[in-house]
């Protein structure tokens, strides 16, 4: 079983970083991660070790499992397959918000010319739910590798893009659309649902 999840984590959490690569490469983003005039540094380069963190991470449990034993959560065989389902599930929610956005992804701070207020798909209902999405990714990592780290450094990377970079956001695409997007954040949560008379209030 041991070798399976580990086989499985390599797939759902790599089938991801994989798709959202192809998504900046269809853009004609000609690679900029980092627009100064949008994001410190210091955040950049916190994002940029974060992330290379991870992805070390999960490559040391996939290929040296024993070195994370002290990280061990002595799960069930039953709770790891849910894992699984959890996993296959967040990976089809990142290929619709990945659809959704077409060609109006990118990976810095900034807006192209030409480029549209999403407001189609996950985006009806989050503004910005590329970032939630990679709560349940790595809540099932953590089920699946029956590891608690895996989970924690992946998960607390997320909520500290959804609270230090969503406000940069927030501010430029505000400047940008103006009216319109005060309207869409009117109807809809920055990273989860936003809910009306207990009604999940679509825009």
């Amino acid at each position: 079983m041991e070798s399976y999840c580990r086989i499985a984590v390599g797939i759902i959490y790599f089938f991801q970083m994989a798709a959202l690569i192809y998504s900046y490469q269809r853009t004609n983003d000609k690679k900029i991660l980092y627009d100064s005039a949008r994001e410190s540094r210091l955040l950049f380069i916190v994002r940029v070790i974060w992330v290379y963190a991870i992805i070390a991470s999960i490559c040391v449990y996939i290929l040296f499992p024993d070195s994370l034993r002290w990280g061990e959560l002595h799960l069930g065989n039953s709770v790891r397959i849910v894992g699984m389902i959890a996993g296959i599930a967040s990976d089809l929610l990142v290929v619709w918000i990945l659809v959704s956005l077409g060609k109006n992804i990118s990976a810095a701070l900034k807006i192209r010319d030409g480029q549209r207020l999403v407001t189609e798909g996950p985006y009806r209902y989050v503004r910005h739910p590329l970032y939630s999405a990679g709560i349940p990714l790595f809540l099932s990592i953590a089920l699946i590798s029956s590891n608690w780290f895996l989970g924690v450094i992946g998960i607390g990377f997320q909520f500290f893009v959804m609270l230090v970079r969503t406000p940069l956001e927030e501010k430029m695409l505000l400047e940008h659309f103006g009216d319109e997007y005060r309207s869409y954040i009117e109807n809809t949560g920055a990273h989860f649902p936003k809910f009306n008379a207990g009604r999940v209030k679509p825009i």
